[in-house]
């Protein structure tokens, strides 16, 4: 229930730390002690959609505290390395190394610098590149398909909304209408200054696109790659959360 935004946890989303302020630790975030700058997250009533990355920064802590590790080791092990996605981590800040990491363009809320800093990994942390996204996809549509299963068997049908959501995945009727040609798999994503959208199928197909102005791009390039590879994607209102 977590996982699908249907857990009743509260927190819509993060707003990240200025450069140079203390980052807060996975449980501090839970229980929003000091220096977390969100409030703590509580629970209602379970069964409706609500969209909580709070509910994943619980489900970050169990994870941590089930697997003794913290989830960006434990995810660059059991996924990253496995799909090849080396380019992606959970660094904030960014290494010295990765200095083509691209600046948010937000001036509203980056004001003269470069981007936030973003301890939640679960709901917000991820680094990562186009590629990346879709070698996780290829992989986990042709090497894990009992993680998709899974998916298939908890997605619920969200009122108003043209998809299902399981395990943190929307699942779309190909074209918006069908799904005769495989099932297809997305989710968009945005922090201040970025956005992307990540979309494959369970034959492995995979695209991702990201803009770094949060202005529309990401979304309209994806649609337009859909159409381009003849893939059943143009038609599902991508980005359309």
């Amino acid at each position: 229930m977590l996982l699908s935004h249907t857990g009743g946890a509260s927190l819509h989303g993060f707003t990240g730390y200025r450069p140079g302020l203390p980052l807060p630790t996975t449980d501090q975030i839970v229980l929003g002690a000091a220096p977390a700058n969100t409030a703590a997250i509580t629970f209602g009533p379970t069964g409706t959609w609500l969209y909580s990355g709070g509910g994943y920064l619980v489900w970050q802590a169990w994870l941590e505290r089930a697997s003794s590790q913290p989830l960006p080791s434990f995810v660059r092990e059991q996924l990253l390395v496995p799909a090849t996605a080396l380019r992606s981590n959970y660094a904030h800040p960014q290494p010295a190394a990765e200095h083509d990491a691209a600046c948010g363009y937000d001036p509203a809320r980056l004001p003269g610098f470069c981007r936030l800093n973003q301890p939640e990994h679960a709901a917000a942390g991820l680094w990562t590149t186009p590629r990346d996204l879709a070698c996780i996809g290829g992989y986990v549509a042709t090497r894990r398909p009992d993680a998709l299963a899974r998916v298939l068997t908890r997605n619920l049908a969200i009122a108003g909304y043209p998809q299902r959501q399981g395990l943190g995945l929307r699942h779309r009727p190909a074209n918006g209408v069908n799904e005769d040609a495989g099932h297809f798999y997305e989710h968009s994503g945005l922090n201040y200054g970025y956005c992307t959208q990540f979309a494959f199928f369970s034959d492995g197909r995979a695209l991702a696109t990201m803009d770094n102005a949060c202005r529309g791009a990401a979304f309209l390039a994806a649609r337009s790659l859909c159409r381009v590879l003849g893939w059943p994607c143009a038609g599902a209102n991508l980005g359309v959360r």
